[in-house]
């Protein structure tokens, strides 16, 4: 009668009027099919083991050479490999100029649009001063930068103040005090230390041409400044696609790193699985795997 998972009960009986030779031979019945049940399991158990450790052996010898090839070929790839991964190292070349591109090509478009608005002021004739705001409220968002002519802005930018408190003095007192005078001689004195200017001599102190003299060495220098910004994105171009030519050059490589790498994994994997079961069927073999009770 079978009963739950693995387990079964089996009866055997034999009736004659001798009770010793009943019991002899139920018992050589029993003796009998135990070791006919023995043997039987144990062929079993070897005919598995046997088979079990061809494939083995078997997939020990595929596992090594497929090793040997994905070693060999990692030797002589120009990929670089990180922990498993291989690596393009132009491509990633590309991402970095990419990256910086982007940021360039969005520093000359503000450029444009700061050289525009500061052109167009001009033209229009808006007051110097509110131009001169302009470009200063420009400058804080990205950064002032230095006139390409090699101006000294320590002169430079102490006239401006000297410049307002002049005027101030002039409409004050008007242009014959004695102030205004001192004040004009200091003018004249750092006027003449400016290295923009050339007429020094004979250039008589004006607050508004100073600004707009001012105001347009800075304009200069915003286009010269994006003059070489765009110099640097033709360069990046250049190397981006020199650095791309480069990259597809080794996708073949990678294609091959993959397949390999793949085909070992899965190998490997098989190869674990195998040997796992064979440590199973060893032990099942060697220690029997069912149990009789008699």
């Amino acid at each position: 009668t079978p009963l739950t998972g693995s387990d079964a009960i089996l009866g055997v009986t034999f009736k004659c009027n001798d009770p010793r030779s009943s019991s002899e031979i139920v018992n050589g019945l029993l003796s009998a099919f135990q070791d006919f049940y023995g043997e039987m399991e144990q062929n079993t158990g070897q005919k598995m083991l046997d088979l079990v450790r061809e494939a083995n052996e078997v997939l020990a010898v595929q596992l090594a050479d497929k090793q040997q090839k994905y070693d060999r070929f990692r030797e002589k790839s120009p990929l670089i490999d990180r922990e498993g991964n291989a690596l393009n190292l132009h491509q990633e070349r590309m991402l970095g100029i990419e990256a910086e591109r982007a940021e360039l090509e969005l520093e000359v478009s503000a450029l444009d649009v700061e050289i525009q608005a500061v052109e167009t002021a001009f033209a229009s004739g808006m007051d110097v001063n509110a131009i001169r705001i302009m470009l200063q409220q420009m400058s804080g968002v990205r950064g002032d930068t230095r006139d390409t002519n090699g101006v000294n802005h320590a002169i430079h930018n102490e006239l401006l103040p000297k410049l307002i408190e002049y005027k101030s003095l002039e409409d004050r007192y008007g242009p014959d005090h004695p102030d205004v005078l001192a004040m004009r001689r200091q003018l004249d004195l750092l006027k003449s230390l400016d290295p923009r200017r050339t007429d020094t001599a004979s250039a008589s102190v004006s607050f508004e041409d100073f600004t707009r003299s001012e105001l347009e060495a800075k304009l200069s220098a915003r286009k010269a400044l994006r003059q070489a910004k765009a110099k640097e994105l033709v360069r990046l171009d250049q190397m981006f696609l020199k650095e791309q030519t480069a990259a597809r050059s080794l996708i073949g490589f990678q294609v091959k790193y993959g397949e390999l790498r793949s085909d070992l994994e899965r190998t490997q994997r098989l190869f674990d699985s195998v040997l796992s079961r064979l440590d199973e069927v060893s032990l099942t073999k060697d220690h029997g795997g069912h149990k009789i009770q008699v």
